[in-house]
């Protein structure tokens, strides 16, 4: 996996970015008492992300996702926000869509590489 997401790295043509979330601040969401699932808090993460996407230098026309709960609802959410992109939202995307494998690979390298860090910073 280490050698495809190398190979990702190099790629001009592909541009990425991962939001690690503080496994403190899940927890903290979580527990309020105005509770957020993590259903909510992946797609305020992917919310996030497309935000941070979006440059009048770079035209966003799609945007494909693995679903997070209902794909129907998350779609929807997806498209309100953000009305001129078309969203995909699939069942097994990373299976589907290679621009989504992709992705899956990006963040399983950067949730091992969180992971060692965090144990790391908690010794």
């Amino acid at each position: 996996m280490e050698e495809l997401f190398e190979s990702l790295k190099t790629d001009e043509s592909i541009r990425w970015a991962v939001d690690v979330i503080d496994p403190r601040e899940l927890s903290a969401k979580m527990l309020r008492k105005s509770k957020i699932n993590l259903n909510e808090i992946s797609h305020d993460s992917a919310i996030g992300l497309i935000k941070k996407a979006l440059d009048p230098r770079v035209l966003i026309s799609e945007v494909y996702l693995d679903t997070v709960g209902d794909a129907k609802k998350y779609r929807g959410k997806l498209s309100e926000r953000f009305a001129n992109i078309k969203f995909v939202v699939a069942k097994k995307a990373d299976i589907l869509y290679p621009v989504v494998s992709g992705a899956s690979i990006v963040a399983k390298v950067n949730k091992v590489f969180s992971t060692v860090l965090w144990d790391k910073i908690s010794r």
